[in-house]
């Protein structure tokens, strides 16, 4: 099975977009990869506590967002197999 690769941020644009992605992934058959890539900016100064709590938060913020994502995607496209991936990185790194 063939699978759209959709890269977003969660802007409205990225939205426009997945919508896109699925209504040709529902008229071909396919199905669809929602993608998240973040990075988690700290300072090199702060307390090692800190750097840890930002990076669990960007963690917990990336999944909810994708979480809510998805579920629009699913209701709206009940018959295209969608799925969705939050990595922490750049995204150049991640699709190597």
């Amino acid at each position: 099975m063939k699978t759209i690769l959709v890269p977003t941020d969660f802007s409205k644009n990225a939205f426009v977009a997945t919508q896109y992605a699925a209504s040709l992934a529902e008229a071909a058959g396919y199905n669809v990869l929602i993608y998240h890539v973040y990075i988690v900016l700290y300072a090199g100064f702060e307390e090692k506590g800190v750097s840890v709590t930002h990076m669990e938060w960007a963690d917990k913020e990336a999944s909810k967002a994708m979480d809510g994502l998805l579920g629009t995607m699913r209701s709206q496209y009940p018959d295209v197999q969608i799925e969705g991936l939050c990595e922490r990185g750049f995204l150049i790194d991640a699709l190597d």
